[in-house]
This record gives structure tokens, C-alpha cells and sequence, in this order.
């Protein structure tokens, strides 16, 4: 998964490109499922675009990134820093923290082409209440510039990122930070939903 990709973010950490993390298939959770928090602690709720690969890309991938898309699909990431305050610590230090990922809900896979629509008709609730609608201007994520920083970087390291890999691109929606012990999240877009329910350790 990828984070720290609008123009605005790059700018402040200084590296100019998105942030890596790695998604652990233990917090991979399907629509709809109860996601158990680690610990008590505010979270960051971002709905984010992801693309599944149709094929292997190594360090010796030459081609346009976009052939590598097998599908498009829709995602809430979860954002938890482990330490008390990760903006303190600076960019190294959230790096290395695996970018703060805590879980990842995949939903539905739709036309790539429907993306410009999907933003525009994007709500993110909490319980019922608005808390978010896409991102705009300098906040905003392009999920395939996201996903060229991601293939760069595999270059430079010589990582596989295999087929079948889900790549989450950042936050497509103004990222909030939700700090109650339970709650229900949806988006809607396109006429659909995406939810998921949340709880903390402490509840569980």
C-alpha cells in the first residue's frame, strides 16, 4: 500500500513520491467485516483506490505500469501510528513504522475509467454522519502516479511484486481521524456502498 502521495505531502516529507508499506494478509478484511483495532488510539480513515496486478513486475519490468492492472477496486485503509505522535517522530521514523497501516477493507472491483466519476459522487460516514468527500487541489492522490512510485521503487531495491499483488495508491477521500471505541464507516459512490465496523482491543 501506498501513502503520502498528493503534491502537498510529497512537498513536506521531501522525498517527492509516495511512501511504501507492506499490507499483511492478516489485516486484509472483506466488506463488511469488524476490523479489531491493535490498541486504543485514534485512527485515520482514508477510502483510497487499488489496483491488482496482472502480472509479475521486477527490476527488470520495462513497461508502462498502467498494462500491469489486472482490476481497479475501491478500499478503506486504516492508519494507526505506533508511536504517541507520528507527525513528531518525522517521515523516517512513520517509514518505518510501515507507513502506519493498520488494516486494509477490499471492496468491489469497477472500470477504471469510472474513477473521475466515483470522486465526484464520494461521501465517507461515520454512524450515519458526513465526515469526508474526496480530495481536491493540491490534497490530491493520483493512484497511477501512486503506483509508477511503486514500481520505481521496486526497481531500485529489485523487489517482485507478484501478480495478484493488491496496491492501495493513498488516500482518494480527506483523510479524518476517528478516535471513538466502535463505529460503523461506509462510502458511497456510483450508487454503492462500501462499510466496514471498527472496534478497539479494549471493546473486543
Amino acid at each position: 500500500k501506498l501513502g503520502v502521495g498528493s503534491a502537498k505531502l510529497k512537498q513536506q516529507s521531501g522525498v517527492e513520491r509516495s511512501i511504501a508499506g507492506r499490507v499483511l494478509a492478516t489485516r486484509r478484511h472483506e466488506p463488511g467485516a469488524t476490523v479489531r483495532l491493535s490498541f486504543a488510539a485514534p485512527v485515520t480513515i482514508e477510502f483510497e483506490i487499488a489496483f491488482v496486478l496482472g502480472q509479475d513486475i521486477d527490476h527488470r519490468f520495462a513497461g508502462n505500469h498502467r498494462s500491469a492492472i489486472a482490476e481497479t477496486r475501491v478500499t478503506f485503509e486504516l492508519v494507526m501510528a505506533r508511536f504517541v505522535d507520528r507527525r513528531s517522530v518525522g517521515w523516517p521514523s512513520f517509514a518505518a513504522d510501515n507507513s502506519g497501516f493498520e488494516a486494509l477493507v477490499v471492496g468491489e472491483h469497477l472500470d477504471g475509467r469510472q474513477i473521475p466519476e466515483l470522486l465526484s459522487s464520494l461521501v465517507v460516514s461515520v454512524d450515519g454522519e458526513e465526515k469526508a468527500r474526496a480530495a481536491a487541489g493540491a490534497d490530491v492522490t493520483d493512484p497511477y502516479g501512486a503506483l509508477a512510485d511503486l514500481v520505481a521503487i521496486a526497481r531500485e531495491r529489485k523487489m517482485i511484486l507478484p501478480k495478484g499483488t493488491i496496491i492501495s495508491t493513498g488516500s482518494a477521500s480527506m483523510p479524518f481521524a476517528v478516535s471513538a471505541p466502535t463505529g460503523e464507516v461506509s462510502a458511497s459512490y456510483l450508487g454503492r456502498k462500501l462499510r466496514f465496523s471498527f472496534e478497539t482491543r479494549a471493546n473486543n
